[in-house]
């Protein structure tokens, strides 16, 4: 049963008539003849007196234990003048793709986060940009060939973490802190790009990342942008005959078109695309390219090499000049300051992959490596890094000294990296030589420069595993089966951890002075609990085991609705947050399903006699009243905004708050409702596969 008015009095009477007798009678007579004003069923004898033993505790508690609490009329939900308009706001997840499914939706009060089976999101509750936070697919190291999380619900964010519970029975916390970066993030999903196997070619910028999607078998290639500043989707640039790539500088991007319309094979095609403008200009027309056009940017010029000649140009400029000639087979170039090293091709046999030192200045040509002579394999790659030359072979990672002697970094006698291949490229993030695998089951090689320090960095396969590979110096970008990801440059991965495992049928989580406090629910297996853990997933407790339903904290303590908890049958009760002895606080009937609260006022579902009904329960007043009794069934979710109260049942409705005691009628919310969360102003709702997801503002 829920307090009534005549249920205080009798309780105010009980407390100051000492027998026993005279209790009965008043209570009898309540019972017989007395109803509430809004006709709410009056509490009987049996409940009067379970009442009076479960406010014993609270009694000693009361600042004026010998004066009755001050009673609170009933009000009767008035017809206001009009009522407020339900104002849809559509939040548009086709910026990053469709959402199959949400799993649950949370905030805090900058963001308003969304789980679903493949993301974590987050929405900006005031520009309502969009950020993916982590991606189902990471294989996390300690739980191999698993994902992190899966249906990510319940969320709640403490400091710099966002904790939420995951469908593989664990408590995850994901790092939001300052690092933007800080996490993988998909950057474009494959749906929007017409599915991974279309992405020929990666590069970005320092704004925008740019990649080439192949169509009709790769007769024709198509030029895609996605700006990196904000959560737009994909534009088209242009519409190219056969293979083209794309090299991004801050200002123009570099076209290479292989086999162009019209020429033979082993040619190529150069042109220039202008991005402020658009407008397309070719460099070269026809260039000899048998091993395919080589290229190198810098931060001033853009350089090419085709069979033996090099060639480059301003980023400025549309006047290409040959800056050196004569060494066959051309296969990678370096450039920093005056220096340019060149890379011939293993293949045929007699190069073995020499590398040459190319006085930009002079124009002076030397041997600076020779392959033969490394002892580690053929040379694959290499890399200019404040003026040290640095390349891979099959084997490792090695230095060129000033005094001409090479040096082996890093050594693949284990056989962890998989550096050779004709493609393994060294990337420079920061201060970090990046060199990724070949294959999914390899893994990164990082070098720091200014210590030495090597690392063997583990992606999952659906970033490790891409064919192309494309930075703007601060992240490294790859392609992969569900589009196109981003690494940041730190590599610390801010995947989800799990902080507490076999959690299975979470049915709540809070967080307060470092606990995260939960609630398991876990029908099939009996298991009921309340327990709490160490934000960084130390110290794990059970606080309270037994049949129960929701989980609020309030005033430091630990409330939810309870089965034979010190009064029999269901009852609102709480306890101390490091657990102990059971309060109880209010008896209900016979059906309560759900439980929230805000501020000062729990809000209940119930049955009593039959009747479903909403109530709001002031605990300092020790008050409450009906707010809603035509419901046909208790087994709906409440929300709270600032200023209503919604209830999702077979149609949504909502209750204009007045006061605590004072609610306006009924008032239907056109939308179906799935999966709903409440802010101090707002709730943000999802209705179903294929529908928007929306904010009805207050």
């Amino acid at each position: 049963m829920i307090w009534n008015e005549v249920g205080f009095v009798v309780m105010g009477m009980m407390r100051k008539v000492s027998s026993l007798l005279v209790a009965l009678l008043l209570g009898a007579q309540c019972w017989v003849g007395m109803k509430s004003p809004n006709d709410e069923p009056s509490i009987s004898i049996s409940t009067m007196l379970g009442l009076a033993a479960a406010f014993s505790i609270r009694d000693a508690a009361m600042k004026n234990e010998s004066e009755d609490p001050p009673l609170a009329p009933l009000v009767t939900a008035p017809t206001p003048g009009g009522l407020p308009p339900i104002a849809f706001i559509p939040i548009d997840l086709q910026t990053a793709g469709q959402l199959s499914s949400v799993s649950g939706i949370g905030s805090d009060d900058t963001n308003v986060y969304v789980g679903s089976s493949d993301d974590v999101l987050a929405f900006n509750r005031a520009s309502g940009a969009r950020t993916v936070l982590a991606s189902s697919g990471f294989v996390r190291p300690d739980l191999p060939n698993r994902p992190s999380f899966s249906e990510a619900r319940y969320f709640r964010r403490a400091g710099d973490y966002l904790y939420f519970f995951s469908n593989e029975d664990r408590i995850e916390r994901l790092f939001l802190g300052p690092d933007k970066s800080g996490v993988i993030e998909t950057v474009v999903r494959s749906e929007e790009n017409g599915g991974f196997n279309g992405i020929k070619n990666l590069a970005g910028n320092s704004r925008s990342l740019f990649w080439i999607r192949s169509v009709d078998e790769s007769k024709h290639s198509l030029l895609m942008a996605k700006s990196l500043t904000d959560d737009s989707l994909p534009i088209f640039l242009g519409s190219f005959p056969g293979e083209l790539k794309v090299i991004a500088a801050d200002s123009v991007l570099y076209l290479v078109d292989r086999h162009p319309a019209g020429f033979p094979l082993n040619s190529c095609a150069l042109k220039r695309y202008e991005l402020s403008t658009g407008v397309l200009s070719v460099l070269q027309a026809s260039i000899s390219c048998p091993l395919g056009l080589q290229t190198l940017l810098t931060s001033d010029r853009f350089y090419w090499a085709g069979d033996d000649k090099i060639y480059s140009v301003s980023h400025s400029s549309t006047t290409p000049q040959l800056i050196h000639s004569g060494i066959p087979h051309i296969y990678r170039l370096a450039v920093e300051g005056h220096q340019m090293f060149v890379l011939q091709h293993s293949y045929p046999a007699r190069y073995a992959g020499n590398i040459y030192r190319v006085d930009l200045s002079s124009g002076d040509t030397s041997m600076a490596v020779t392959g033969t002579d490394v002892g580690t394999g053929t040379i694959t790659n290499l890399r200019l890094h404040s003026g040290i030359l640095y390349w891979v072979t099959r084997r490792g990672l090695h230095r060129l000294n000033s005094d001409g002697s090479s040096q082996t970094l890093y050594s693949n006698d284990g056989g962890e990296v998989t550096l050779s291949g004709g493609d393994s490229r060294i990337i420079a993030i920061q201060d970090n030589l990046v060199v990724p695998p070949l294959d999914v089951s390899g893994k990164w090689l990082s070098h720091q420069v200014g210590t030495g320090v090597n690392t063997l960095i583990t992606f999952s396969p659906n970033f490790a595993g891409g064919d192309f590979f494309g930075t703007d110096g601060m992240s490294v970008y790859s392609t992969n089966y569900r589009g196109i990801s981003r690494a940041p440059a730190d590599f610390r991965l801010r995947k989800p951890e799990t902080v507490l495992a076999n959690v299975r049928g979470l049915q709540g989580l809070l967080v307060k002075d470092a606990w995260i406090y939960w609630s398991q629910s876990d029908w099939p297996m009996g298991t009921q609990r309340i327990g709490r853990v160490q934000t960084d997933g130390s110290s794990p407790q059970v606080l309270f085991t037994g049949r129960h339903l929701g989980l609020e904290l309030y005033n430091d303590r630990v409330y939810f609705v309870c089965n034979d908890c010190s009064i029999p049958g269901w009852a609102l009760v709480s306890m101390p947050c490091e657990g102990g002895g059971i309060r109880a606080e209010v008896q209900l009937g016979d059906a309560p399903s759900a439980l929230t609260r805000k501020g000062d006022i729990f809000y209940l579902t119930d049955r009593i006699n039959f009747q479903y009904r909403l109530y709001a329960i002031n605990i300092p007043l020790q008050r409450s009243v009906v707010v809603s009794d035509t419901r046909s069934s208790s087994s709906f979710p409440l929300i709270v905004s600032g200023a209503f109260v919604y209830t999702f049942a077979y149609s949504p409705e909502r209750y204009q708050i007045l006061d605590w005691n004072h609610y306006g009628p009924a008032q239907a919310v056109p939308v179906a409702g799935r999966r709903a969360h409440g802010t101090d102003n707002a709730i943000y709702w999802w209705g179903g596969d294929s529908q928007p997801f929306r904010k009805i503002s207050d």
